[in-house]
């Protein structure tokens, strides 16, 4: 099977997505959407993965990397509606949608506000408006989603010297460090070394406020099936809290799996068990896809 990755720009709403495809177009499409500090190559080896079953799609958020012109308002929503137009120009129909960090934040947005989604997956994130957020953002640990949030000062502080800030990160989120490569480390940071890519990055977290707002004013019920997994590293984590949160904010039908062996960056430490468990959950057929 050619796993051959194809790049392209999408006009969208003002904005230049960069798109990354693998697999065949007409193929059930799955579409991979990055958080902090990564970018569309988190999924790199996702995409590969996926191509012998599926439309296997990856993106640079608006502003990151080679995706270019209007970053939008930074709201959750706003970057799902620009998705939602990319699947527009794209063909493409019964998305499954997997997002992670910030990702997961855009995926619950679109499922919650665009909702024309197959089904939906959101990996490791506590979502703005959905218990357990309230208790997870005054955790000493989320200390960066308070100073990302800051006017110009995380700009100031970390334009050209992305390389150890966004390291800390790597090091910090993943069960273990080593398994982000020095590639895909150099990649991410001149993702975000790109003009305005940190205001861009920052702005998600700026408008975290009023995408806590948006989603806590709609909670009518929704039947696309959503998909909750989080990595086994830390332990001490329970899925429960986060499955009661999704159906008390209207979510019917939630399911919740651990990606085995792997932390905050499952796409990264371990994307052979994270890529089966969407495989199952979409139905898709059988392929060799054994977690490592």
């Amino acid at each position: 099977m050619d796993t051959t990755l194809r790049h392209r720009q999408i006009e969208a709403g003002g904005s230049s997505v960069h798109v990354v495809e693998a697999g065949t177009p007409g193929a059930p499409p799955v579409v991979f959407v990055h958080g902090f500090p990564t970018s569309w190559s988190s999924y790199e080896r996702m995409l590969r993965l996926a191509a012998p079953t599926a439309h296997a799609i990856a993106i640079d958020l608006p502003g990151i990397g080679r995706s270019t012109g209007d970053p939008t308002d930074g709201t959750k929503k706003a970057l799902a509606v620009r998705l939602q137009e990319v699947f527009g120009v794209l063909g493409l129909r019964d998305v499954t949608l997997a997002g992670g960090d910030i990702g997961g934040m855009v995926t619950y947005a679109y499922l919650r506000h665009v909702t024309d989604l197959a089904r939906a997956v959101i990996l490791h994130v506590v979502v703005p408006g959905v218990f357990p957020w309230d208790i997870a953002v005054r955790d000493p640990a989320m200390w960066h989603f308070h100073f990302n949030a800051k006017p110009r000062l995380p700009e100031i502080l970390v334009r050209d010297r992305e390389r150890p800030f966004l390291d800390h990160w790597y090091d910090v989120l993943s069960g273990d460090g080593s398994r982000i490569t020095e590639q895909s480390r150099q990649a991410h940071v001149a993702a975000y070394r790109a003009e305005g890519a940190l205001c861009a990055a920052f702005s998600w977290y700026r408008a975290m406020e009023r995408d806590t707002r948006e989603n806590e004013a709609v909670t009518t019920p929704i039947d696309v099936p959503l998909l909750y997994l989080h990595g086994t590293k830390p332990a001490g984590h329970s899925l429960e809290p986060h499955v009661k949160g999704f159906e008390a904010a209207g979510i019917r039908n939630v399911t919740a799996a651990w990606v085995p062996d792997s932390g905050h960056l499952a796409q990264e430490e371990n994307p052979e068990a994270y890529w089966s468990l969407i495989a199952d959950f979409a139905g898709l057929p059988g392929t060799d896809r054994k977690g490592s």
